[in-house]
């Protein structure tokens, strides 16, 4: 309604979960960043909803926020997702933009800390080649050295 669009992703398997897109360093941040690339190249044109279509075998359905969830009941808006903490859609993508301009700028500077997700390392299966026991052996070592 009004005119607005909305970008959707297509899934066959696991998406990460909307609410996990505001984090202080989000996960999954695709379709925020769909959502300024297609704000920075038309900016005429309002995007008022991200939505993951999930489509299997006998089961569909949405995953995702919208600007006003009375024009898409299925989708959450960005105050009951974020329980208040972001207080708009505006407010959302102020903070997707600043987010991953400081991702970006991270990448482009070189800063590669290991810094794992809560869990990941449960489920990774590439111990051999990580550097998480070595950065916290590191860790320990400057302490003991100062």
């Amino acid at each position: 309604p009004g005119g607005t669009l909305a970008i959707i992703d297509y899934k066959t398997g696991r998406s990460v979960a909307p609410l996990r897109w505001f984090d202080p360093r989000p996960q999954g941040p695709q379709l925020p960043l769909y959502l300024l690339a297609h704000r920075a190249a038309v900016p005429a044109e309002a995007v008022a909803a991200l939505a993951y279509a999930g489509v299997r075998a006998g089961n569909a359905r949405w995953s995702g926020v919208a600007a006003n969830a009375a024009a898409w009941p299925d989708l959450g808006s960005v105050e009951a997702l974020t329980q208040g903490r972001i207080a708009d859609w505006a407010a959302a993508t102020d903070h997707w933009r600043a987010a991953l301009a400081a991702l970006a700028g991270e990448f482009v500077a070189g800063h590669a800390a290991v810094l794992p997700r809560s869990g990941a390392c449960r489920t990774c299966g590439l111990q051999a080649l990580c550097r998480v026991d070595a950065v916290a052996g590191a860790d320990e070592t400057d302490a003991a050295d100062a």
